[in-house]
């Protein structure tokens, strides 16, 4: 089973399990005098004191030297789209570039790209030769402002190649990457892709597995030793000219863990054996509606399911939208939370905007023109018509290649016309399993919850709001606290923008 694919209880579930066996492993392993900076233990770990909530980048801000969650929260990925493209040319180029990532480029042309970069403009590739790439990439890593490893979980990483027995290490850094925030977590499975398919040519190339991980280890992981906040560093480095025992010691374990996840790329990002059966123990695994007849002969009731979620929607709004905690806004729209009244760990996510455009023309801009607002969409179809205003709708959620692509299986039922709101119209979407489709994607989600009230506002215009409960796999509750509220808002800006753009200003004014 893929980390990309666990829910957020498997998660949850899974790190602690992870978090168990290492320091369990570790302790038995590890000579009697432990370094003290390191501490194995569980409560330590989730007592430890929160790390502040990022801000979100200001446009046109810097992208190198900004924080992977910042990242994240402001585009919805954590890896710049600058970034991707680098890695992208660099994989396309892999067989032909002789000590890729080890030969250096041009300074000058290296400090270009890095500008066009941070100035968020389209790189003509042309321009550079492979290597100048190649060391951006490098260049990208180096300046974030914490290890893609991390500083609390690189000694992690350390230790499991310094003292575990061959045989376990493996196991123990596969459970060590489920420990690693969600952000990167991602990042580091699109950058050890990238390695591994350099490595596959690194017979004309030759950039082994070794050599690669020689190259980027100093970089990723956070050598306590070797730092240059580090007491004795310095000292030690300026008098003797040479690193001392303990640094080369230090950084032969980081080059062989790295160079392990390079090697062992699929395995690396897949829970193991003994995690699934610590899942699977729990029951966690949560079953999707089904259209087809039960085993028992019972069947998914789907009128009454539509009548639950229109009636919460008409109360919600009659109570003005009562009991929800304002969270901020985020490209003009405004976004709040509420508790949901089951033991799922997700919250509800209320977003609304004004739209330029009536409320019928909006609904059929979300069910019929997908691809004219959603920009992470793939591909999508209709698998079937049930009646005239409900079918199952099936799509595809492209976030950052060569992360698993995600699979959206709803059922969608929608009225126009409703007194309760106006006049204006409802649509209520959730996943279903519908057995005869073809799966266009590696996971799929679960969407618990997804409800667009759109009403009129007058001279035109529409009042959109969307009520979204989704968990979109392989990711942490922690997660969705900081980025799911700005993705629902960035998605119903986009369906308010889409709108925008044929509308044509001259001289008279709306009356």
């Amino acid at each position: 089973m893929a980390i990309a694919s666990l829910s957020v209880p498997q998660m949850a579930v899974a790190r602690k399990y992870a978090l168990l066996y290492l320091s369990c492993s570790l302790e038995r392993s590890m000579p009697l005098v432990k370094p003290s900076a390191f501490n194995f233990g569980v409560q330590q770990f989730f007592k430890r004191k929160k790390s502040p909530e990022p801000t979100q980048p200001a446009e046109g801000e810097l992208i190198f030297g900004t924080p992977l969650a910042a990242i994240a929260k402001c585009y919805g990925q954590p890896l710049p789209q600058c970034i991707q493209s680098c890695m992208r040319y660099v994989e396309a180029n892999a067989a032909g570039s002789v000590g890729v990532f080890r030969k250096s480029g041009v300074r000058s042309r290296i400090q270009r790209l890095k500008a066009v970069c941070d100035s968020h403009d389209s790189i003509d590739f042309a321009s550079f030769q492979v290597w100048d790439v190649a060391d951006v990439i490098k260049l990208y890593f180096r300046e974030l402002p914490e290890p893609l490893l991390t500083n609390s979980l690189s000694e992690t990483f350390l230790y499991i190649s310094l003292f575990l027995p061959e045989r376990s290490k493996i196991d123990a850094i596969r459970k060590a990457v489920l420990l690693l925030p969600d952000e990167n977590c991602q990042v580091l499975y699109a950058l050890v892709h990238l390695l591994n398919t350099v490595a596959k040519y690194s017979t004309t190339n030759q950039m082994d597995a070794d050599n690669l991980a020689i190259c980027f280890a100093p970089t990723l992981f956070y050598i306590r030793s070797m730092a240059t906040t580090y007491p004795n560093w310095r000292r030690k480095t300026i008098t003797s000219g040479f690193p001392s025992e303990k640094e080369l010691k230090e950084n032969r374990a980081a080059q062989a863990a790295l160079a392990i996840m390079i090697k062992q790329r699929d395995k690396v990002f897949h829970i193991s054996e003994d995690v699934a059966k610590c899942i699977y123990a729990k029951n966690l695994n949560e079953a999707l509606p089904r259209l087809a007849t039960t085993d028992q002969g019972a069947k998914f009731d789907i009128a009454k399911h539509y009548d639950v979620c229109c009636g919460s929607l008409i109360k919600e709004h009659a109570d003005k939208w009562r009991g929800w905690s304002t969270e901020g806004s985020y490209y003009g729209a405004e976004v709040s939370t509420k508790r949901a009244a089951d033991t799922y760990p997700l919250k509800m996510w209320r977003c609304w905007t004004e739209v330029q455009a009536p409320p019928k023309e909006v609904l059929f801009r979300i069910l019929c023109e997908r691809n004219l607002w959603d920009v992470n969409m793939g591909c999508a179809r209709v698998l079937k018509k049930i009646r005239k205003r409900c079918d199952i709708f099936q799509y595809t959620f492209v976030q950052m290649p060569p992360l698993p692509c995600t699979e959206f299986c709803v059922l969608r039922i929608w009225e126009t016309d409703m007194p309760e709101f106006s006049g204006g119209c409802v649509l209520v979407e959730f996943s279903v399993d519908h057995q005869p489709a073809e799966a266009m994607g590696d996971v799929q989600a679960n969407v618990f919850a997804s409800r667009y009230v759109i009403e009129p506002a007058g001279r035109g215009r529409s009042r959109l709001t969307h009520i979204s409960r989704i968990d979109l796999r392989g990711r942490s509750k922690a997660w969705y606290t900081l980025n799911f509220g700005p993705m629902c808002a960035r998605q119903i800006a986009q369906i308010r923008d889409s709108f925008l753009l044929k509308v044509t200003h001259g001289p008279e004014t709306n009356l």
